[in-house]
């Protein structure tokens, strides 16, 4: 979480932590959300290896080895 942003949302979440830690994600989004989605994610040490995004604009596109 950005700073003090969302600190009562990580407490309440915090009896998950130790489920969610080391798992490994897969993200298929709709839209452009999905970064903020990532960070979210690695903020609860998951590991995302990979992402996809439905209906991105062709310009958009991006291939990442």
């Amino acid at each position: 979480m950005h700073g003090d942003e969302g600190e009562g949302d990580k407490e309440k979440l915090k009896d998950f932590l130790p489920l969610l830690e080391g798992k490994r994600v897969f993200l298929y989004t709709g839209g452009v959300k999905s970064w903020s989605m990532v960070f979210m994610l690695e903020e609860f040490r998951m590991e995302v290896i990979g992402t996809s995004i439905k209906n991105l604009q062709k310009r958009y596109r991006e291939i990442k080895t």
